[in-house]
């Protein structure tokens, strides 16, 4: 089958899916700038990887755990349509730009001229935060913070 032919891809990659994960992204990276800039302005040069990578990357992994747990409430309760585009803009386009494996990755390896234990530990540490903040959103994204977020179900 040639890929013009298939109407699923189409759909996936229709104009305004593009738009949707485009401006997300947009937005995104205009965050992550702005952490950047603020890390700039106040270093912590005792930390091995810079502060602004940590925490865009154990927030976002929190609020796209929470877009995810939504997505799929919003799934079981047949009202997956319009999470759906949610998820493009703020999961994808979003949640892509804002945070980096990347950044966080040269971090480490320029940490020390050869792995340090503050480097090992360090990043040992991100990645666990990481993985508490992605399961965390991710449950109260299921459960739905009601009392907490006004997120309409």
């Amino acid at each position: 089958m040639r890929f013009g032919k298939n109407p699923a891809i189409w759909h996936v990659w229709s104009l305004k899916n593009i738009a949707l994960v485009a401006t997300g992204g947009f937005f995104g990276t205009l965050a992550r700038a702005l952490f950047d800039l603020l890390e700039q302005n106040l270093p912590l040069d005792w930390l091995v990887v810079p502060w602004s990578t940590a925490i865009v990357n154990v927030l976002g992994a929190f609020l796209l755990g929470f877009i995810a747990g939504r997505a799929a409430r919003a799934r079981e309760r047949r009202i997956s349509s319009v999470f759906d585009k949610y998820y493009l803009l703020f999961g994808t386009g979003f949640m892509g730009s804002f945070t980096t494996f990347s950044s966080f990755a040269l971090a480490m390896s320029n940490s020390a001229q050869g792995p340090s234990l503050s480097a090992i530990v360090e990043g040992g540490a991100i990645i666990a935060l990481g993985l508490a903040a992605a399961t965390s959103g991710l449950l109260c994204g299921q459960i739905g913070l009601s009392w907490l977020i006004r997120v309409r179900d």
